[in-house]
C-alpha cells in the first residue's frame, strides 16, 4: 500500500470519527505518515512523546484497525473480595458516626475513601469509590437541601 492510499484511509478515518480521542490517533497517524517526527507531532497535538509512540507502535501491528479504542476498565481493585463484602455490610447496616469518622450519619464517596484508608490502608479516588461502589450494586444519592418553610405568620 503506498503513502497516498494510507492517508486517504487515515483521513476517512478522521472525518468519519466522532470521538475525540480516536480522532487525535487518527491525526497523529496522519500526520506521522506526512513525515512529521514524534517530537512535532507532540508539539502539534499536544501529547506526551510517549503516547504519541504508543499510538504509532499500534498503528504499525495492527493498521488503522490496531487504532480501534477499547474499554478502559481503569486501574484494578485494590481491596479484596472478603474486604469487599465487609464494606457492602458497614456501608448497609452502619453509619460514619459507628467509626468516629464523621458526626453524620450517611455515608458520602469522600467518607468511604477515608473508611476504607483508615481500615485497610488503601486510598481510593472518588471516582475508584464510586466504581467500586457500583460493582457492589451499591448506589448513592447526594444530600438534597430543600429550604425550610416559615410557620409564623404576620397579621395586618
Amino acid at each position: 500500500m503506498n503513502n497516498q492510499s494510507e492517508i486517504s484511509r487515515v483521513m476517512e478515518a478522521m472525518r468519519g470519527s466522532s470521538d475525540r480521542r480516536a480522532f487525535e490517533r487518527y491525526q497523529t497517524i496522519y500526520l506521522y505518515i506526512k513525515g512529521y517526527k514524534q517530537k512535532e507531532i507532540s508539539d502539534i497535538t499536544l501529547r506526551s512523546l510517549k503516547t504519541i509512540s504508543s499510538y504509532i507502535n499500534a498503528y504499525r501491528k495492527g493498521g488503522i484497525d490496531g487504532l480501534k479504542m477499547g474499554h478502559s476498565p481503569g486501574a484494578p481493585y485494590k481491596l479484596t473480595d472478603k474486604q469487599k463484602q465487609e464494606l457492602v455490610q458497614v456501608i448497609t447496616y452502619q453509619t460514619p458516626n459507628d467509626f468516629g469518622i464523621s458526626t453524620t450519619y450517611n455515608w458520602t464517596l469522600p467518607l468511604v475513601s477515608k473508611y476504607i484508608e483508615l481500615e485497610w490502608g488503601e486510598k481510593y479516588t472518588l471516582r475508584g469509590v464510586s466504581r467500586l461502589l457500583k460493582t457492589l450494586s451499591l448506589t448513592y444519592t447526594r444530600t438534597s437541601y430543600t429550604r425550610k418553610r416559615s410557620t409564623t405568620f404576620l397579621d395586618n
